[in-house]
């Protein structure tokens, strides 16, 4: 039994030997406050944060996706803050992801599935015969490429979830994670009927 955490630091202490790895979960507020200028800080941290997690969890980095998850969220900065502009944002944001993907001994618990999943191309993952998923309904496009990693060649994918529970779209869950993974894997449905 791994969680998504678990298999991610996994495959990063893997990808970044010989260093050996610390979590720190302040790592992306302080990379923020290395970038966005003192002034406009305080103002925007909050949104700039939320921004960038979500971006992290969806592993979008185009200035274009990055927009859209500003404008699905209502990740914007103040009205009332001079200089704090969407652009501005959206560059801060690029900025903090480039940095979070640099060789690292520190961490963070975003990183931890976000680093892998970025560079599944090139990372070594554990390979598993059978993987279950449990609330599969609240899965992000991170986790659900570490997932897919995960599997042998053949291997079986169990999911187990209910679409009308998924609560979890602030975090990057995507709501239609169980129908597009079944419909991706022609996959067998097997309700549970009570």
């Amino acid at each position: 039994v791994k969680s998504f955490n678990q298999m991610g630091f996994a495959a990063l202490s893997e990808m970044r030997k010989p260093m050996r790895l610390s979590v720190d979960a302040g790592k992306q507020r302080q990379i923020l406050r290395d970038i966005v200028p003192k002034d406009l800080r305080e103002s925007v941290e909050g949104p700039l944060l939320r921004l960038l997690a979500m971006c992290m969890a969806r592993v979008i980095e185009t200035p274009e996706d990055i927009e859209a998850t500003m404008d699905e969220f209502d990740f914007y900065p103040p009205d009332n803050v001079q200089g704090a502009t969407p652009q501005r944002m959206v560059a801060w944001v690029q900025d903090a992801l480039y940095i979070t993907r640099q060789p690292s001994s520190v961490v963070s618990y975003d990183d931890q599935v976000y680093i892998p999943a970025y560079y599944i191309r090139t990372i070594k993952m554990p390979k598993f015969d059978h993987v279950l998923v449990d609330e599969y309904q609240d899965v992000n496009p991170a986790q659900k490429i570490l997932i897919q990693a995960s599997l042998k060649p053949g291997g079986k994918l169990t999911m187990v979830g209910d679409p009308a529970q998924a609560i979890y779209a602030f975090r990057g869950a995507m709501s239609n994670a169980m129908e597009t993974t079944c419909k991706e894997l022609n996959a067998e449905i097997l309700p549970l009927n009570c």
